[in-house]
Order: C-alpha cells, then sequence, then structure tokens
C-alpha cells in the first residue's frame, strides 16, 4: 500500500459523519435483539433451527457482534461516498 493511498483513507475517515454511522450500528443491534428475543421472534428462530431456549439463550460472542456492525457501518458509509 502506497503512503498516498493511505493518506487519502485517512482523509475520507475523516469526512465520514460518525453519527450516522453509531445510529446504524444501534439500529442493526436493536434488530437483531427483537429477531433473537425469545418473546419476540426467538421461539420461532430456535424451533426452525430446532434448538432448545437454553441453547438460544447463549450469549457468548455479542461483543463481537457488535464490533461486527460497526465495522459494517463504516465500510457502508465509505461506500455510500465514493458512490
Amino acid at each position: 500500500m502506497k503512503l498516498g493511498n493511505f493518506v487519502n483513507i485517512i482523509a475520507e475517515l475523516q469526512n465520514l459523519n460518525f453519527i450516522a454511522v453509531v445510529i446504524a450500528t444501534v439500529a442493526i443491534y436493536v434488530l437483531g435483539f427483537a429477531w433473537y428475543h425469545w418473546s419476540i421472534f426467538g421461539k420461532a428462530w430456535a424451533n426452525s433451527l430446532g434448538i432448545t431456549k437454553e441453547q438460544a439463550d447463549n450469549t457468548e460472542g455479542l461483543g463481537g457482534a457488535f464490533v461486527a456492525s460497526l465495522v459494517s457501518g463504516l465500510l457502508g458509509s465509505r461506500l455510500i461516498t465514493r458512490i
């Protein structure tokens, strides 16, 4: 990677609307909560996978899911600014 390309990436990151990225990240996380929460869609989700409530309640990896949502928000916003 050339230094000029790195400087361009830094300049693009400075022009991002970070509030919009954070809002998108939180929105994705809230939608995921609704999808997997037992009293909303979680029971249907668990039944379709054939897993029990105890297996569905395993919250290991939620931090990684939040980071993945944040990274996807950043990449999506960079893609939109290039279009």
